[in-house]
């Protein structure tokens, strides 16, 4: 069992969730919405690190949320300096200028090689 904090209207809602070895921060808020927060605010796509679409912060660190290990007492928030939609969902226009590489890190359009 897990205990998160995510977020919610400037505020971190705790939520208690069943887990396992190795969840990740994106299926812990996918089993908050499944069982008690069908109105929590987030986005997510591929589930791989590949589209970036699930950029949050986490406990202060921007992560991609299906490749980050949750953590007990995690606090879930939406990426820094960027327009908040609802909850954790943010306008991801600035972030799709960038684009993952083979190490699944965040490279500018410039610096490929």
């Amino acid at each position: 069992m897990f205990t998160i904090f995510v977020s919610r209207d400037e505020e971190p809602c705790r939520y208690r969730v069943k887990g396992w070895t190795g969840m990740t921060a994106l299926e812990a808020l996918i089993e908050v919405y499944r069982a008690c927060a069908p109105d929590l605010g987030f986005r997510y796509s591929c589930k791989t690190g590949r589209c970036l679409s699930c950029l949050v912060r986490m406990n202060g660190r921007s992560v991609v949320s299906c490749r980050e290990p949750l953590v007990d007492g995690a606090l879930i928030e939406p990426l820094a300096n960027r327009q908040i939609i609802r909850d954790l969902a943010v306008d991801d226009a600035s972030t799709r200028r960038y684009r993952p590489q083979a190490g699944d890190g965040l490279v500018p359009p410039g610096d490929r090689r």
